[in-house]
């Protein structure tokens, strides 16, 4: 009888300790998760990872491409899939100069442009997102699963659309922002961008891959090598010229 006192004794034992640790574990609330998305948002200097951008628009086929970038102003896209541009096409942003070098033509197009808009910036999704999320009205839509892993949904609107039409990011208004967050690593799974009274996302972007704040030399932004290939500039820009040595 008394091994049998025993046994129910340390099974109840074993149900409040258990008990006690299922109560000491806190799911994050809505609060905490956009707190944690917001800072680790602002946080970043740099990433890189390849992005499959699809258009809500019809007729516009999927683009995908390999990105690094390094804020303020260094941007490289290497084209894997694309619809205005050859596949194996690569774009290199370095402040103020583009260059976007042609490998079925061995030509390289340089030109300089707007840092603060343009094709390659355009690309810059997260970037967009450390424009509006200072000003912007955030929401937490909950759980759920991309890839069988959880992720956190968060909607971003904008405080003023209208400003960010003719902002760095973007060449269109938008007037809301979905983000799905890896709910362990806080790194941007996908996005989704909506437009004033439109129901459906006018870009889809998911990424693969994806490393925040690691080691990305300033060589991967280096254009010099694609300088060797014959130069051609639009007939809207002034000529550039190069010295040797």
């Amino acid at each position: 009888m008394s091994k049998q006192i025993l046994i129910i004794v340390l099974i109840l034992g074993m149900a409040f300790t258990l008990g006690c640790l299922d109560n000491s574990i806190k799911e994050p609330n809505e609060d905490d998760i956009i707190s944690s998305f917001t800072s680790h948002q602002m946080s970043i200097w740099n990433y890189s990872g390849e992005l499959l951008i699809e258009s809500g628009i019809s007729g516009i086929l999927p683009e995908e491409c390999r990105i690094f970038v390094k804020y303020p102003s260094k941007i490289k896209a290497e084209y894997i899939q694309s619809s205005t541009r050859n596949n194996g096409t690569i774009s290199i942003l370095n402040g103020s100069r583009l260059i976007e070098y042609y490998p079925l033509s061995n030509r390289t197009l340089v030109f300089e442009t707007n840092p603060d808009g343009n094709s390659l910036t355009a690309l810059d999704y997260p970037g967009l997102l450390k424009k509006i999320i200072p000003e912007g009205n955030l929401s937490y839509q909950g759980v759920e699963y991309i890839d069988n892993k959880s992720t956190y949904v968060i909607d971003i609107s904008p405080e003023n659309p209208d400003e960010l039409f003719i902002e760095k990011y973007s060449t269109y208004q938008i007037s809301l922002a979905r983000v799905w967050i890896d709910s362990e690593s806080w790194i941007v799974k996908k996005i989704e961008l909506y437009g004033k009274e439109v129901l459906s996302p006018i870009v889809t972007v998911n990424y693969r891959n994806l490393t925040v704040n690691g080691d990305i030399p300033d060589d991967v932004f280096n254009s010099e090598q694609y300088l060797q290939y014959e130069i051609i500039t639009p007939p809207s820009h002034p000529p550039v010229i190069y010295e040797t040595g």
